[in-house]
């Protein structure tokens, strides 16, 4: 059976075709449409935009696939937004297609099943980070169970036009930056305090973590297979933060080939991650290519989902 798994976040919307009984892959896209752009409660009109003309191309993806069922769902900007329902409706009306809005609970649901599907078999206690662009997620896994989840409203987007003014980045800026990651992230572990061990692996997956692992491994082209699994140390990660720090976004994203679109926020999303590892006593993380997009795919064959109409 084809499906089809549609992820509207606040900085990409992504989509996935898969076989669902032999898992193979048939495409796997994925667009910065930056819909969490100077957001203040409303969805911008130009933002919207660039969100329905990619679920417009999108859509024609599927309709050349034949797709028997799809899933499509938006994150956090979208639950955030007053004009979020609104902005589901302009996009049954425009493209045809039916999103569904899932609170932070979900999204960690769905995301550890679709990290859990890849990664490695000894790795059975982990704290799971999902970095978004207006929300991140965080996990408490104990033998390959979901004990807690948290979501929490500091994503890279939200953090970098709060904060980052100027290109590159001012001293005071990463200053400030740095200690709202770190208060939020103490508040996490104060709430994970009691259920965390030393024995925990710490695994990431979205945009910042396998984009990190790409760089890491100096890979020439992208592949998932090389990113799932992939443990970046955390002296590279300081090495690496130190460098970008110098640099302007176009210098970032020339030297690192980063994905455009994602080369003004990677900064605050390794930050993130720099604040865990230290907070949380980790020395290195384990990156997953797999997340929400492949957690929404398997979740099809259970959940109520929607048949796809042609154009």
């Amino acid at each position: 059976m084809k499906v089809a798994a549609i992820d509207i976040g606040t900085n990409t919307t992504r989509m996935l075709i898969i076989d669902i009984e032999s898992s193979k892959i048939l495409e796997k896209m994925r667009t910065v449409t930056r819909l969490g752009e100077n957001f203040n409660g409303i969805l911008l009109d130009k933002a919207k935009n660039r969100v329905i003309e990619t679920l417009t191309k999108y859509k024609t993806i599927m309709d050349g696939h034949n797709i028997e069922r799809y899933r499509a769902v938006a994150t956090s900007v979208v639950r955030e937004a007053v004009n979020g329902r609104e902005f589901t409706e302009e996009i049954f009306k425009k493209v045809g297609l039916k999103i569904e809005i899932i609170n932070g609970q979900e999204e960690a649901k769905i995301t550890f099943c679709g990290v859990i599907s890849f990664l490695e078999k000894k790795i059975n206690d982990f704290l799971l980070l999902d970095i978004g662009g207006g929300s991140n997620e965080f996990s408490l896994i104990k033998n390959r169970t979901l004990i807690k989840s948290l979501s929490e409203k500091f994503g890279v987007v939200f953090l970098y036009e709060k904060y980052i003014k100027h290109d590159p980045p001012l001293a005071i800026e990463i200053e400030n930056l740095s200690k709202e990651i770190k208060y939020n992230i103490n508040a996490i572990k104060d709430k994970f305090n009691r259920l965390l061990s030393n024995k925990f692996f710490f695994v990431g997956t979205a945009g910042t973590v396998t984009t990190l692992s790409y760089i890491h491994q100096n890979l020439q082209k992208y592949e998932p297979k090389l990113i799932n699994n992939h443990k970046i140390p955390k002296k590279f990660l300081d090495e690496l933060i130190e460098e970008m720090l110098t640099l302007t976004n176009i210098e970032r994203f020339e030297k690192y080939k980063i994905e455009k679109g994602r080369e003004d926020v990677i900064l605050v999303g390794l930050l993130i991650i720099k604040f865990c590892m230290e907070i949380f006593n980790f020395d290195f993380i384990v990156s997953i290519d797999s997340g929400l997009l492949e957690g929404i795919a398997y979740s099809i064959k259970t959940h109520d989902n929607k048949k796809l109409k042609k154009s």
